[in-house]
């Protein structure tokens, strides 16, 4: 008896559950990816926690930055897509206050089209322009996911594993979470590619060079373009690729004087490399209980495997390898700024090189075993998506039709605390808490509050509004409900409430906190 026909109703039933199967995994993984970015979202400052503007950077920073509601961490955190979202404020780079505004304005300026595209859409308006260019790597996000999934169609384990892989890497994460350029960059090679297996190699050269403008190292990728048929058209493709960026650099080299550290970020061939793997690998030994530790091992292992297939399995004449040894090379003459840290940038810069890889892995049991391990960044990415922004000082906020409304904890309070039902703070006796509706009305809509207000010992407390008394009784545990209905607001749409109580108070044993009064749980009405 042969072998059963693949066009039986069985295989065909099989088969039909494995492609809904992978559909499905898809859509879960689709669903945590969306639902942890949420976590980023602010219905009064939108997607602008992703610029990770410092306060420090943020008092340097230009006018439209603190003149609108943009977010500005109260932590040094802070990282480089603060610096790109002010190019796009001044695309020209005729600004002087660049200089001042951007750390190396030299390197960022060459970065430019994601930039650019923010200025086109922006009009004009510093505030929509920031806001666009916040969205942009969710939007690259999203669009890399549609692209990915005609590379690898979840028909099969492996191909599921290279989408996930790639989706939830640490380049592409990091990318998203510190609004860089590295994703739109990724995504426009990835489009270019798709045509290239067209043949249709000036479009695939214009998409190049849109994606060395948006990220200089992408020149690499245009090794993909030795598929053109005649030396005349590898040429000319070439130097649609090369020369826009040679062009902008010249011009940014005429406003901004040129980095002297740049040559740091290379030394001699596999020296960083293997100097961070031993340094990862001793951190793992030092600590084996760090999970970050762990995660940063990992993402080392998967670059260095991903490397390696190319290496030891070369196909000179697949424009996938040919797009990604260029990016092996590159890893091997990289200094250790670009390994160091953690996320290492390494893994943005390299992304090319993942996705050649994950294509080029075989669709073999050995082969999942590969993709499995040149995947292993994944862990680094899970990190960096869980690291929605907590504010120390806001209890809440809302969306609402007369606009979006906020409250923080002003003077007086121990800081906000948040466990997975409640949000709290707790105040040692006179204190404030802010009211702030984001609107362009010259006369705000006023905003009602409830909350539970908790005495740690028992005390009478009393909440003004200048000279209103708006409630006023005593509290203790657990508690008592307070209804602070249309509370006034000024012409900037802000409030403040005024708490006082005259004690007892308790001073907690080691912090040494002044415990009076806490708030639980704002809600609006």
């Amino acid at each position: 008896m042969g072998p059963p026909s693949t066009n039986s109703w069985p295989h065909r039933a099989a088969k039909f559950g494995c492609y809904c199967g992978g559909w499905g995994v898809i859509l879960i993984a689709a669903w945590v990816g969306w639902n942890s970015l949420r976590e980023f979202y602010h219905p009064a400052f939108g997607f602008t926690r992703l610029l990770q503007i410092s306060p420090s950077w943020g008092a340097k920073a230009l006018p439209e930055v603190r003149d609108n509601p943009i977010y500005i961490y109260r932590e040094e955190a802070g990282y480089d897509g603060q610096f790109y979202a002010q190019l796009a404020l001044r695309p020209s780079l005729q600004d002087p206050a660049l200089q001042t505004a951007i750390d190396i304005p030299s390197m960022r300026a060459p970065r430019i089209l994601a930039p650019w595209v923010a200025a086109l859409i922006g009009a004009g308006d510093g505030n929509r322009t920031l806001r666009v260019y916040a969205w942009l790597n969710v939007v690259c996000w999203i669009g890399l996911g549609f692209v990915l999934l005609r590379l690898f169609p979840p028909r099969s384990m492996a191909n599921l594993i290279a989408w996930i892989g790639l989706m939830f890497s640490a380049g592409v994460t990091t990318s998203v979470v510190y609004a860089l350029t590295d994703l739109p960059a990724l995504l426009l090679l990835c489009i270019g590619m798709r045509f290239l297996a067209r043949q249709r190699f000036k479009t695939t050269a214009g998409l190049f060079a849109a994606a060395c403008l948006t990220r200089e190292t992408s020149v690499l990728a245009g090794l993909a373009l030795c598929q053109a048929p005649t030396w005349r058209q590898r040429i000319l493709t070439g130097a649609i690729v090369v020369a826009p960026l040679a062009l902008w650099v010249l011009y940014v080299r005429s406003v901004f004087p040129p980095n002297s550290d740049s040559l740091q970020n290379f030394a001699l061939p596999l020296t960083a490399w293997a100097q961070e793997l031993r340094e990862s690998g001793a951190a793992v030994i030092a600590s084996p209980a760090d999970q970050l530790a762990w995660a940063g091992l990992a993402a080392l292992i998967g670059l260095s495997v991903q490397a390696g297939w190319l290496v030891l399995r070369p196909q000179p004449r697949n424009p996938w390898w040919q797009l990604g040894i260029g990016y092996v090379v590159l890893l091997a003459i990289l200094g250790p700024p670009t390994l160091a840290g953690f996320p290492s940038a390494v893994t943005r810069l390299l992304l090319p090189l993942h996705v050649a890889f994950n294509v080029l892995a075989p669709r073999t049991r050995p082969g999942l075993v590969l993709l499995v391990l040149g995947n292993l960044s994944i862990f680094v990415g899970a990190y960096m998506l869980s690291l929605g922004p907590i504010d120390t000082r806001e209890l809440n906020h809302a969306r609402h039709p007369s606009g979006p409304v906020m409250v923080q904890i002003g003077e007086g309070w121990n800081g906000v605390e948040r466990n997975d039902l409640h949000t709290w703070s707790w105040s040692g006796g006179d204190s404030r808490l802010l009211i702030k509706r984001f609107t362009d009305d010259p006369s705000p809509a006023p905003v009602s509050i409830i909350f539970t207000l908790v005495g740690e010992v028992g005390c009478d407390v009393t909440i003004s509004q200048g000279e209103h008394v708006r409630w006023e009784g005593f509290t203790a545990k657990p508690g008592v409900t307070v209804l602070l209905p249309d509370i006034p607001l000024d012409h900037h749409g802000e409030a403040a409430l005024d708490f006082h109580t005259d004690g007892p108070v308790r001073v907690e044993e080691g912090s040494g906190r002044r415990l009076a009064f806490a708030v639980y749980n704002v809600f609006f009405r």
